[in-house]
């Protein structure tokens, strides 16, 4: 029926994987000169009908719709409009939304002109994010008559260069290499003849940048574009680079094949659906009207009665619903019985019927009955009987749905629909062909073919799949009082009882229409072109003067954006890891994804008070002004990361970056290529691509990036490139954080706990294969313990690695044959030291280097010679040394380039504090190598250190609230107000002035102000006054009640517990005093008080000293906490 076209819901495919799928069937058609089928879709409606409707050849095969084709004729005629330009934008979209939120095809959008080129970058960034696959736009300009509304206008074709750059627009707009945009050449209709019509789809693809070609004619013989596609085709001769879209409406007697024959890629049935509809409608209508009622016109409609659609059902249910007495709120009770109904039903299975997603609607509800039976159960509930409607998943057989592959096993895949449905089981017989599962990686691997030669797609944990339904299976008994499912248990002759899903989809993916797609593709993102950083500095450079990544809402979003990327591919990024250099999930995620979500639970939640200003003490002659610290963004930053751990190296700075507000060009390590295409592929599908972009190649893009004047530079590599690095940066005066290498000593003393000393340092050298920057790269062991602690050191690494560690899935991996070649480089010359490992069981191939000790025992003039020694390994080798004295390695260390890191290993307090001030490094870590992961593989501190180099190992540091101190400008400013202006600091001057000025800088009046002005308002106003009045007034002659009650009040306000009238004169004396213009108040005091003499006056000034003492230093341990003075520590 007509209604159960809800039970359709909607449709069950990503925007990403649409996004892919046009470019990926042009590459398995094109080929073998196979076509793709268009039909507009103006609705959503019109969307199921294409997507659902098949027909059957003359040869018995079947044929369906490809793709959708979203026409601007159509709608503009849903509209009743003469022209698509005349019909918002938004209204367009609109409709593309209605179609894709019920159909799981692709879709072709008839941009018309495109309008203006900025209009048109908007279209292509919106069209992109629904996850439409292309785009049309034609080269004519100015308003059209609808041609189905009468007669078209005369065209006018647009300018070649224009429609040149509004394409070009359009390519920089788009974000993913899915999209595509193809130009419409209207030449032949406009009657410009074949040569014209050719210069301009060349000039089009060349120099617009264009993905293909859309060529029009009217012409009822297709001979016009017979000629065309044949001297196209002679110079594009490629139909997967240059598609051809053919609309034969005109020559519509002409058949798909032939059309693909001559070079077509994708024909398009541009209006039949709308254009068959309307005479309909008007059939129906006046048979209605001619008979008076409608069952005249019963088969010409379409019945109430019909199969339910695929995917997703609405199934009817009554059930009767408790409700206790606190929920009987008028106009309340509905809202409790829905809950009710949800918390019962959702995510329940329904034997025979499926899974219940959602509450579709209550359909209504009868009155309610206290059960007598029930009442003492029940506290007095109501018993309602209620009939509802629940959206229920429940695919049909042979549907095709779009997955993430969840994990691999021996016996097949398992696939998840988003986070609601994770039971769907592909066997390992209904996977593609040949597919095999390697033990290793625990991977299923599709080896196919690709032009001549043979390529693979590893099923891994992200990856997005297409399959096919082949059944569905209940595994559940079904409960008697309620219908719904309970879980079963299978006996497994190898073990207990294992539970089964309540519902499992079956699949296949061994169809042609099950063709993997992006992320888990292998089709690589190409690297950037070193002319394209121009655009995106440019575009990046734009986006931050609008000043949008300023606010605390942008910040937030985007790293619950990247924080969102990472937990939803969290598989994804440890298999790139694995792939890249074998490093173990579990390593991924503990010394890399963990990390980097931490980083970003701590910004999210002390952010907003690491914007806000930090008030700072201002001077006497300022008041009363504000002195404030703002932390503002610098602006368009750099940030290259490190190839040996990619996602931390590149993704923590990167949270720095954003969090302080910047917007970011990010560069990953180019050797991980695994890890780095994860990155290009998702972070534009998760972030901010007019403010954060991110780019991947070699030297050659480094090269180009470094041409422009970025803001900062954060790098994290070798000290050859950051001295390339920083010397380019210099050219623009570019502030640059330097996170370099080095050769980090470690140190071992006579009083070392052994057992655990071993585990760390084994721990720490040896994981990533020894690919870490602040790895202990020698150690220095004290002589007497030496021979046991290699001994025990050579026990450790077979007990974390067993006997052969190339077996081991917890032994990473040299990143590639030439780093590979470099640290077996520094074996030559130390063979015979080697104590374990060395060269016998190294693989070239799989870049194996072993576990390997070179124990130079006391040679030390061999082992400052040896290679090993010469450069920072970043491999898996130990140099080891004896020492004596713990001078000796204070002086080998100080001889060479400060290190990164330091460690020692001691049980000493003493040696511990001569380490701690005897070594000159980035850092130091005693009794653990951890401090690379900040202590935070098992316990994040309350506070985390920084890291950073020192000398020839770099310089900045970041991590935590330093990493948004690195990526901010700490920028000084002084707010005044107009009132209580100081008029000595004003020519002309007197002495008076003079000394006033002096004073009010006084270095010692300074710093004490310095401290009151971070005290309460009204005590630096109270001190203010009292400043400026106190070289006025002199005893008790000049201290009238009348004329000072201001102060006075002020003064008792402020020492409230102090009523003494002598203390008070004597107070404000010395404030007098403290702009040093004691002498002035002293002299005016004696001579009010003639009768004292010079002993007294001596007296005196010894009062109005420890007076003044007095009160500094409660003004000192004062505060003012909600309007009240209480005490607080001394500073």
């Amino acid at each position: 029926m007509l209604s159960n076209i809800a039970r359709r819901g909607f449709a069950s495919v990503t925007a990403t994987a649409r996004l892919a799928a046009l470019r990926q069937l042009i590459k398995t058609r094109a080929p073998n000169n196979g076509v793709i089928r268009a039909m507009e879709a103006h609705s959503g409606l019109s969307a199921m009908v294409v997507e659902q409707t098949k027909g059957r050849r003359a040869d018995g095969s079947e044929a369906k719709f490809d793709c959708l084709w979203s026409s601007s004729l159509t709608s503009s005629t849903l509209k009743g409009m003469p022209d698509i330009e005349t019909v918002d934008t938004t209204q367009r979209l609109q409709i593309v939304e209605d179609c894709l939120d019920v159909s799981s095809l692709p879709m072709i959008y008839d941009g018309d002109t495109g309008g203006e080129a900025e209009i048109f970058r908007f279209t292509v960034k919106k069209l992109e994010r629904l996850g439409v696959s292309a785009c049309v736009i034609e080269d004519k300009t100015g308003l059209k008559q609808n041609s189905l509304f009468g007669t078209e206008r005369k065209q006018q074709l647009a300018d070649v260069d224009e429609f040149c750059d509004k394409l070009a627009a359009g390519k920089d707009a788009q974000v993913t290499n899915d999209f595509m945009i193809f130009a419409r050449v209207e030449a032949l209709i406009a009657g410009f003849g074949q040569d014209e019509a050719m210069r301009r789809a060349t000039a089009y693809l060349e120099k617009g940048g264009c993905d293909g070609i859309m060529i029009h004619s009217r012409q009822k013989d297709p001979q016009e574009i017979y000629d065309f596609l044949k001297v196209f085709r002679q110079q594009y001769p490629d139909k997967v680079k240059t598609p051809i879209i053919l609309v034969p409406t005109s020559y519509n007697s002409v058949h798909e094949s032939e059309l693909a024959e001559h070079g077509a890629n994708i024909i398009i049935h541009a209006n039949q659906l709308i254009r068959a509809a309307y005479p309909a409608m008007q059939k129906v209508a006046a048979e209605i009207l001619s008979a008076g009622r409608s069952q005249e016109v019963d088969g010409e409609i379409m019945p109430i009665k019909q199969e339910p659609l695929p995917m997703f059902i609405i199934t009817v249910v009554s059930d009767t619903i408790v409700l206790p007495p606190d929920e009987f709120e008028p106009g309340k009770h509905i809202s409790h019985v829905r809950r009710r109904i949800q918390e019962k039903y959702v995510d329940r299975v329904i034997p025979d019927v499926g899974l219940v997603v959602a509450l579709y609607d209550i359909i209504r509800i009868t009155d309610a009955y206290i059960h007598p039976a029930d009442f003492h159960h029940q506290k007095g509930g109501a018993f309602c009987k209620v009939a509802f409607r629940l959206c229920v998943f429940r695919p049909m057989v042979g549907e095709t749905i779009v997955g993430v592959v969840d994990r691999s096993t021996a016996t097949g895949l398992y696939v998840k629909l988003g986070s609601w449905f994770k039971d769907v089981h592909i066997p390992y017989a209904d996977l593609k062909d040949p597919c095999l599962y390697d033990e290793q990686t625990k991977l299923w691997i599709w080896q196919y073919k690709r032009e001549d030669a043979t390529d693979s797609f590893f099923y891994r944990p992200g990856a997005e799949i297409c399959f096919s339904v082949k059944a569905i299976v209940f595994n559940q008994r079904q409960e008697a009082k309620t219908g719904l499912a309970q879980v079963v248990t299978e006996k497994d002759s190898k073990g207990p009882s294992a539970p089964l899903p309540p519902m499992q989809v079956l699949g296949s993916v061994a169809g042609d229409d099950t063709t993997p797609l992006l992320p888990g593709s292998e089709e690589f993102i190409p690297d950037t072109k070193p002319e394209e950083i121009l655009p995106i500095y440019r575009s990046l450079t734009s986006a931050f003067r609008t000043d949008r990544t300023k606010s605390l809402e942008w910040r937030l979003e985007q790293l619950d954006a990247l924080e969102r990327m990472i937990r939803e591919n969290g598989a994804l990024f440890k298999q790139a890891m694995l792939e890249d250099m074998h490093v173990s999930p579990l390593d991924s995620d503990v010394m890399q994804v963990s990390l980097v979500l931490s980083d970003i639970e701590l910004f999210k939640a002390d952010l907003e008070s690491w914007m806000k200003p930090e008030t700072v003490s201002s001077n006497v002659l300022t008041f009363p002004g504000k002195s404030e610290l703002l932390n503002e963004p610098l602006g368009v930053v750099v940030v290259y990361g490190a190839w040996n751990y990619n996602f931390l190296l590149t993704l923590q700075p990167v949270v720095g970056a954003i969090g302080a507000g910047n917007c970011v060009l990010i560069k990953p390590g180019d050797y991980a290529v695994r890890s780095t295409q994860a990155m290009m592929q998702l972070i534009p599908r998760y972030m901010d691509q007019d403010c954060i972009r991110v780019v991947s190649g070699g030297p050659e893009l480094s090269d180009a990036i470094l041409e422009h004047e970025w803001q900062k530079i954060f790098f994290t590599g070798s000290p050859n490139v950051g001295r390339i690095i920083y010397e380019k940066a210099a050219k623009f005066l570019t502030p640059c954080t330097l996170e370099l290498g080095g050769k980090s000593p470690c140190i071992v003393d006579a009083t070392a706990d052994l057992t655990i000393t071993a585990r760390r340092l084994v721990w720490g050298a040896l994981a990533s294969a020894g690919q870490t920057c602040v790895r202990p790269d020698y150690v220095l062991v004290h002589e007497s313990i030496g021979d046991r602690l290699v001994q025990t050191v050579k026990s450790t690494v077979k007990e974390f690695y067993g006997e052969d560690p190339k077996e081991s899935p917890w032994f990473a991996r040299v990143i590639n044959q030439r780093n590979f070649d470099r640290v077996t480089g520094l074996f030559d010359g130390s063979e015979d030291l080697m104590v374990l490992g060395g060269p016998k069981t190294m693989d070239r191939d799989t870049c194996y280097v072993p576990p390997t000790i070179i124990n130079f025992r006391t040679d030390k003039q061999r082992f400052a010679a040896a290679k090993v020694m010469q450069m920072e390994i970043f491999g898996p080798l130990i140099p080891v040394c004896y020492y004596k004295d713990f001078s000796e390695c204070v002086d080998f260390i100080r001889s060479r380039p400060s290190p990164l890191a330091s460690y020692l290993f001691s049980s000493d307090p003493t040696m511990k504090e001569t380490f701690k001030h005897s070594i000159h490094s980035g850092s130091q870590a005693i009794n653990g190598p951890q401090f690379f992961s900040r202590s935070r593989i098992y316990v994040r501190p309350p506070d985390d250190l920084p890291f950073g180099g020192t000398g020839a190992s770099g310089f900045g540091s970041y991590h935590g609230k330093y990493s948004f101190e690195c990526f901010s400008h700490k920028k000084a400013v002084l707010s005044r107000p107009t009132i209580l202006d100081v008029p000595q600091r004003y020519p002309p001057y007197t002495p008076a002035d003079g000394k006033f000025l002096r004073a009010a800088l006084n270095a010692k009046l300074s710093l004490v102000w310095g401290r009151l002005s971070k005290l309460m308002t009204t005590g630096k106003i109270v001190a203010f006054v009292v400043l400026l009045l106190a070289p006025r007034y002199s005893g008790e002659q000049v201290l009238a009640e009348e004329e000072h009650r201001e102060v006075r009040a002020a003064v008792d306000d402020y020492y409230e517990n102090d009523k003494d009238d002598n203390y008070r004169r004597s107070m404000i004396l010395c404030f007098g005093m403290a702009t040093q213009k004691y002498r002035r108040c002293k002299e005016e005091y004696q001579a009010a008080s003639t009768s004292i003499s010079q002993a007294r006056a001596n007296t005196l000034e010894g009062c109005l000293l420890k007076h003044f003492k007095q009160a500094i230093t409660l003004l000192l341990k004062t505060a003012e906490v909600n309007g009240k003075c209480v005490p607080i520590q001394r500073s």
